[in-house]
């Protein structure tokens, strides 16, 4: 807004103080046009130097206090909308400490949990690979086992076979005495 040719901005974050901007901007025209009307039909009145009756200082000064309560609301709204906005930033500010607190905390845990799922790992595949050598060994001890039991089969067959052998040399003989 522009006011007796110095410009001054206003930035409000409220309808209410929208409405105060427009209100002082709509009284400021009205009293520049005033003025400029007066002064209009002064310069006109001034040949006959006239000018006191068209000037009335109480219209004046009630527009200056106009103006001024006007300015002073807007100040004042300008404030408000100031520590709500401080306040806003505020809230927000804590909320982004408090989720990247959360953050933290979360990346944290997964990192315990994928060091634990990497022990947890390495103790089964330990585990894995003794269980395979055990029983690898005790594959190989039972194959050996197997192995002697086999030759001491093939032995006690050997053995059954000259038994055989031997009890039927034996009945034949025994046979052959009974005949005779």
């Amino acid at each position: 807004m522009r006011v007796a040719g110095v410009l001054h901005i206003f930035q409000f974050e409220t309808k209410q103080g929208e409405e105060i901007c427009v209100a002082l901007q709509t009284h400021i025209n009205d009293v520049m046009l005033r003025r400029y009307s007066k002064a209009r039909s002064a310069t006109s009145g001034s040949t006959n130097g006239d000018l006191s009756n068209n000037f009335k200082p109480s219209d004046v000064e009630m527009y200056e206090k106009r103006v001024q309560d006007l300015s002073k609301a807007v100040e004042e709204s300008q404030r408000n909308a100031d520590q709500n906005l401080e306040d806003e930033i505020k809230l927000r500010s804590e909320e982004l400490q408090a989720k990247d607190e959360i953050i933290r905390r979360l990346t944290d845990e997964k990192l315990l949990l994928e060091q634990r799922i990497s022990g947890i790992e390495k103790t089964k595949a330990d585990e894995i690979d003794f269980l395979e050598k055990k029983n690898e060994q005790e594959r190989k001890a039972l194959k050996l086992r197997v192995l002697e039991l086999e030759k001491k089969l093939e032995g006690v067959h050997q053995e059954l076979a000259v038994v055989k052998s031997t009890l039927a040399t034996r009945t034949l003989r025994l046979l052959h005495c009974k005949v005779t």
